[in-house]
């Protein structure tokens, strides 16, 4: 039921809340009848249709249900249509014809595209909704229903060109759109999934035929995607196809999951999108862009991978559920569950001849009172099937029946009353209709509900059904009060998008990126004699980036608790290096921050590993920096910049350090120049093997810039 709802303990509340206001003060229950969205006919239908009691048990109403208008003199409409009859004789269908094939002269086809039909009619003419003086547009009307029909009445819209805005709960997987995707995304992730490419060929993306498919797998030599290869060029759109699914190869395999989606919805002309929604309709919009949402999702958690991530949305993807009370214009269908709560100026209820599902009773069910006897509360039976009831199981499954059919009554209410001005019954023949009248009340469908509720009003016109099913019911109230006006009476008309929305964007050129560190690591690694390796390391820089890491950590420590915090890094760092290369490796970084002429590089106002980018001034156009500074010291007027070298044995002067070292530094020193403007910016190189500061004079900074990076 709706949120757990519980109409008969709604009225034992209501009751006990009464009695305890009136032990107080005078206690004056108000029922609330008046409908302010509702006009006159609809509201009659409603009222006749709980006119039963039996019909009206369940609803929590004592009497007869009577409601009161607001809307007097509104134009107001209910029709009761013919159910659509079944097939006479099940046509033999071809061997190959699909297992869910619907035939058009199946009922569900049948009532579909009457209903599709009639929109399509009203838009065509320009029907008027009278009580708004206006004419019926696609938002005006609500669709509820479950089951065959739900899917149907989408594509029977879609293909009247009626515009629809879809399901309103919608399962991922599947949608047609998305699954176009997921098998163009199987193809590109095996070119021997024959299948998946059969389906990308024939899917809106490419539009190919079944005789395009038949041509290229009449050879039977190698798998579809070689021959598409190989025959290509016999017809533009095979070759269309074979180049767009290369170039998405490449895309997927390179950059992932998200990268893969947008470049084929966003690429091509028209692109993948427009031919997405060409042929399948704009129903499919919000699952494609979930798609993309989740693909992003994925990738914010996990490595980009188009496989990892179809792996992980066929395990994951659930339910959508869509907000539809803002529709954007277009008709809307929902479930009744969904539709509680909105309105709307025209409602059609599909499936009244469906009735509940009473097969899916137990195998726990409550036990009422029996017999006589008082029943035993929270006690339940676990029955099997129906054959095996005794009196108590019996008992116990009719009340669970009786429960069932209160709450599809209740439905019927929440749906018929959805309706402002128009409300449709629809429906179509099932194996077991028969004579509504002939019923039980308390087990009639909504259908025959509606024909009892007829049966009772006055002025009821009978008129032909366009398709010769029978007589459709109807009464109506015309329009004798002023048209209530919108209250937007000009209506937004947004500018049509510009032209650069649809064109593809131009190749950008990509920026010349200079890492200074890299430059320094190469000179770096040719300047290490072979006489100071004692070990032949397989990663040649694995020392010099040990020792960056010491110096980089070790600072914010207090001295005493260096070296043993050394001893733990170094396992971590190079645990393959022997420990008296280690050992080597802890006293050299530990000579460098023990001397008294470094206090200034690592003071607490230092920072390590200070990143810096940017383009700057005086380099080449296009040219952009990234690097990161080793130890950046900040003071009130001057900024002093170090870069740890672990060079074995180090140059005496600095005329001799790599040309690439000082580059690096005239690097940095430029982008400093642009955050400190009015400080002294002043360069150094470091040399941990003699533990040595050598400065790097301007004169040099300024010829190593002019030839590296102007």
């Amino acid at each position: 039921s709706f949120q757990g709802a519980d109409a008969s303990l709604f009225k034992a509340k209501r009751a006990d809340l009464g009695k305890r206001i009136a032990a107080a003060a005078p206690f004056i229950e108000r029922p609330l009848h008046l409908s302010f969205r509702t006009t006159a006919s609809v509201l009659a239908f409603v009222d006749a249709l709980f006119d039963d009691p039996d019909a009206r048990e369940g609803l929590g109403e004592e009497g007869p249900v009577a409601h009161k208008i607001i809307r007097e003199g509104q134009a107001g409409l209910v029709e009761l249509w013919p159910l659509a009859p079944r097939e006479e004789k099940e046509e033999a269908r071809a061997w190959d014809a699909p297992l869910d094939l619907i035939t058009e002269e199946n009922p569900v086809q049948k009532l579909t595209r009457a209903i599709a039909v009639t929109i399509r009619a009203w838009l065509d003419a320009e029907a008027s909704l009278e009580s708004a003086g206006r004419p019926i547009e696609p938002g005006d009307i609500l669709m509820q229903s479950r089951g065959p029909l739900f899917h149907e009445i989408i594509r029977a819209l879609g293909e009247a060109r009626v515009a629809v805005a879809g399901a309103d709960r919608l399962m991922l997987l599947e949608d047609a759109a998305v699954e176009d995707i997921l098998s163009y995304a199987e193809t590109v992730l095996l070119d021997k999934d024959d299948l998946s490419l059969a389906e990308v060929l024939k899917s809106p993306f490419f539009g190919l035929t079944d005789d395009d498919l038949y041509a290229l797998t009449r050879d039977k030599t190698g798998s579809l995607w070689r021959r598409l290869v190989a025959r290509a060029d016999e017809n533009p759109a095979w070759r269309r196809a074979r180049d767009e699914i290369r170039l998405a190869r490449r895309v997927a395999l390179k950059e992932g999951a998200y990268a893969f989606l947008s470049h084929i919805l966003e690429s091509g002309a028209p692109s993948g999108r427009k031919r997405l929604y060409g042929r399948l309709g704009p129903a499919s919009r919000d699952t494609v862009d979930e798609l993309l949402r989740q693909a992003l999702d994925y990738e914010l958690k996990n490595p980009r991978s188009l496989q990892g991530f179809l792996g992980w949305v066929r395990a994951n993807a659930g339910e959508i559920k869509r907000e539809m009370d803002q529709a954007s214009g277009a008709v809307r269908v929902m479930t009744v569950h969904g539709a509680k709560g909105l309105e709307a100026p025209i409602v059609f209820l599909l499936d009244a001849h469906k009735k509940p599902n009473t097969n899916k009773i137990g195998p726990a069910m409550p036990l009422p009172p029996c017999a006589g006897k008082a029943g035993l509360p929270g006690l339940f039976a676990i029955a099997g099937s129906k054959p095996e009831d005794n009196a108590a199981t019996s008992a116990a499954r009719e009340s669970e029946v009786r429960l069932q059919y209160e709450e599809y009554r209740r439905k019927l209410y929440v749906a018929a009353t959805r309706a402002c001005d128009r409300l449709y019954i629809c429906g179509i023949e099932s194996g077991r209709s028969g004579d509504p009248s002939a019923k039980e009340t308390a087990m009639k469908t909504w259908h025959a509900l509606s024909h009892d509720a007829f049966a009772r009003l006055a002025d009821v016109r009978r008129l032909a059904h366009p398709q010769g099913w029978g007589d459709i019911l109807q009464i109506e109230t015309m329009q004798t009060a002023p048209p209530k006006q919108r209250k937007d009476k000009t209506a937004f008309v947004p500018p049509p998008p510009p032209a650069f929305l649809s064109d593809m964007a131009t190749a950008e050129t990509p920026p010349l990126r200079l890492a200074p560190s890299r430059l320094a690591d190469d000179a770096e690694a040719r300047a290490e004699p072979a006489a100071f390796s004692p070990l032949r390391l397989k990663d040649r820089f694995l020392r010099g980036r040990t020792l960056h890491r010491l110096l980089e950590l070790l600072p914010s420590l207090a001295p005493e608790k260096r070296s043993s915090a050394a001893d733990r890094l170094l396992e971590r760092l190079a645990d393959d290096v022997a420990a008296n290369e280690r050992a080597r490796w802890r006293d050299e970084a530990l000579v460098v921050l023990n001397d008294p002429a470094f206090s200034a590089v690592f003071s607490p106002a230092s920072r390590a590993e200070v990143a810096i980018a940017g383009a700057p001034k005086g380099a080449r156009p296009g040219l952009t920096v990234s690097g990161a500074i080793d130890r950046l010291a900040v003071a009130e007027n001057k900024v002093l910049v170090v870069d740890y070298k672990t060079n074995r044995p180090p140059p005496a002067r600095i005329e001799e350090a790599s040309p690439a070292y000082i580059a690096q530094l005239a690097a940095y020193r430029a982008l400093l120049q642009e955050i400190y403007p009015d400080h002294q910016i002043d360069c150094a190189l470091l040399w941990t093997y003699e533990a040595r500061l050598m400065a790097v004079p301007a004169a040099m900074l300024d010829h190593a810039f002019k030839s590296a990076l102007a």
